[in-house]
């Protein structure tokens, strides 16, 4: 229960804020779980998970929950979604530069888990970063090329 409600509110905060979402979201579910009528238990169990999530929130996670959600996030960032959430609200910059900057950023993620990831999957990653990185570049190239005329 503890890591299925964590999992599916630890990210509710971000309707108010991106760099305190984890401790905007678990103010904003404990009010919610309370609501349920759920234990005082388990409601500070669930929003910890919440808070701890996201190394914005400057609280390490310490439960065996809150580092699932903690690694699970971490791994999300790495995948399509991810890489493509990355994109988002970003002006100052070209899509290369952006691209290039969110993937060696989200490489060091992989230091971060607290639990192993095997070497199947971490190749897997990194291959669908090199995949993702070359696509996008000779995408790139291209449509810039076709609506210069050539």
């Amino acid at each position: 229960m503890v890591l299925i409600c964590g999992a599916l509110l630890h990210d509710i905060g971000r309707t108010m804020s991106d760099e305190m979402h984890g401790l905007i979201g678990g103010a904003m579910a404990e009010e919610l779980l309370r609501s349920l009528g759920l234990g005082r238990e388990e409601i500070d169990r669930i929003t910890k998970v919440i808070v701890r999530h996201t190394v914005a929130s400057h609280v390490a996670p310490e439960s065996v929950e809150e580092r699932i959600v903690y690694d699970a996030d971490g791994l999300d960032r790495l995948g399509a979604m991810g890489l493509l959430r990355g994109f988002m609200g970003k002006r100052e910059e070209s899509m290369a530069g952006i691209l290039e900057r969110y993937m060696s950023k989200r490489v060091k993620d992989y230091d971060k888990l607290f639990f192993p990831i095997n070497e199947t999957s971490l190749r897997l990653l990194t291959e669908f970063r090199t995949h993702f990185n070359y696509a996008f570049s000779h995408s790139f190239r291209r449509e810039v090329s076709l609506s210069a005329g050539g």
